[in-house]
């Protein structure tokens, strides 16, 4: 077999594969996450990064991803650091096919995965940004108290800075899930994994308060209303 060299160093051969595609891996891969109740924004994210890989690959001539040794994931995954990309979104792309890999070894189409001999990306340490007690304040101060709307938002807003919780999880809270003796809720997260989270009395109030005057009846607790942005729930 004849070899191309890349700009990268990287020798790969003129495959001839007439074994299964790219495509049909890629589509077994994610109806095996479906069937273990991923949820949709993981199943995109995963196999975007498979697709993105096989294009990488395809466009420089690379073996198919039933093929695939590691020098060609390594090179796609440095050449995803020179296009700019940040490390956490490198690190999701390198979570991603590793377990595509994974995956593909379970299921008798490859005998190893070449993730396993590729260091995981570094993600610097970094001290996110985060709101102090007077930022939220002036918040609440613009929502105000005047509708079930405001009592709603006071609500949400509250719940967000007690517990950190996903926008995703505070859709789902439920009215049920809410303990008023112990001042917790329980949060379903990734993976349907769940958690209980406490809140202070202030938030407990302002819950109880929009709970009390709203207009309408719904097992959850605010949040996920016909006013809210159902887009919440992809993060």
């Amino acid at each position: 077999m004849g070899k191309t060299r890349l700009s990268s160093h990287v020798f790969v051969p003129n495959y001839e594969f007439e074994g299964i595609t790219d495509e049909d891996l890629t589509r077994g891969f994610l109806l095996d996450l479906g069937a273990s109740c991923r949820s949709p924004k993981t199943l995109f994210i995963y196999g975007d990064s498979v697709k993105r890989l096989s294009a990488f690959g395809r466009d420089l001539g690379f073996p198919p991803l039933a093929l695939m040794a590691k020098d060609h994931v390594r090179h796609w995954l440095s050449s995803l650091h020179q296009n700019g990309n940040k490390p956490a979104s490198v690190h999701v792309r390198y979570r991603s096919v590793n377990r595509f890999f994974k995956w593909c070894v379970k299921e008798g189409e490859r005998e190893d995965n070449p993730v396993d001999y590729i260091d995981p990306p570094r993600l610097p340490q970094v001290i996110q940004p985060f709101y102090e007690p007077p930022d939220v304040e002036a918040v609440l101060k613009v929502i105000g108290t005047k509708n079930p709307s405001a009592l709603r938002d006071t609500g949400v807003v509250l719940t967000l800075f007690d517990t950190g919780a996903r926008a995703s999880e505070l859709c789902g809270m439920k009215v049920e899930d809410v303990d008023w003796k112990d001042l917790s809720i329980k949060v379903t997260g990734k993976a349907g994994k769940e958690r209980y989270v406490g809140i202070g009395h202030k938030t407990a109030q302002a819950i109880e308060r929009y709970l009390r005057r709203r207009q309408h009846e719904s097992p959850f607790f605010g949040p996920l209303l016909e006013t809210v942005d159902r887009s919440l729930s992809t993060d």
